[in-house]
């Protein structure tokens, strides 16, 4: 079979360029490093947390009394954007379970009650999906009473805002005494396990892509031996 030489050489002088990746490997790492920063910026900008669920557990008021929630999607504080429960009293720990749209909001609000007097109030949980691309999973944020004086003010007919034997006190001087968060996003809250899996799949990622790499530029390497032996 006839071999067209000079096919040979103008492909010989062709694959001569690669050759500074050789002499450079920095540049594959930094490639590398590019490519993982679009990964990671791609996955963030994919993560949608919506509110499900916010429950408030209550020592029994010293009257029946109605709480309400009001969740601000964008339009501030509404009673369109809100929702109602009844509280009975009963001399118990009751809980109260707000469940909210699907919604995106990172405000809330929580009205304790429409009467002055004494409340107490021993946790508040928020329940949240957490979603990555097609992947969904709840995440459960619960605030003792210490964490509820650290995150929630006390904005309206509040005077006193203080936690005791675990138990978060309030005393309502009005008929609107209500707190408020606003920031209730759990990025910063998430499990160390989380965290410790993102870093991990970060890595493995760098290690994969330059093993990758690794393997198709030595293939080429000695593709190109064998056609400069020609």
């Amino acid at each position: 079979m006839a071999v067209n030489k000079n096919y040979y050489n103008s492909l010989k002088e062709y694959i001569k360029f690669p050759d500074f990746i050789k002499s450079n490997l920095g540049i594959r790492f930094l490639g590398i490093i590019f490519l993982t920063f679009i990964l990671l910026v791609t996955t963030i900008s994919n993560i949608k947390i919506t509110p499900v669920s916010l429950s408030v557990e209550v020592v029994s008021p010293q009257y029946d009394d109605i709480f309400q929630v009001f969740y601000d999607i964008g339009k501030g504080y509404n009673e369109t954007d809100s929702i109602k429960a009844k509280v009975t009293r009963n001399n118990r720990l009751t809980k109260i379970v707000f469940n909210l749209p699907d919604k995106d909001t990172n405000k809330l609000r929580i009205d304790t009650g429409t009467q002055k007097g004494h409340i107490v109030i021993k946790a508040i949980r928020l329940k949240q999906y957490f979603r990555i691309f097609n992947i969904t999973t709840s995440y459960i944020k619960r605030w003792p009473a210490k964490e509820i004086i650290e995150d929630f003010k006390p904005i309206n007919h509040i005077v006193n805002f203080y936690e005791k034997n675990g138990m978060l006190h309030i005393t309502a001087t009005g008929e609107n005494p209500y707190i408020q968060i606003d920031n209730i996003s759990p990025i910063k809250d998430l499990s160390l396990i989380l965290r410790i899996v993102i870093s991990f799949l970060a890595i493995l990622f760098v290690i994969v892509v330059f093993y990758v790499s690794k393997f198709i530029y030595d293939k080429f390497i000695l593709i190109k031996n064998r056609i400069l032996c020609l």
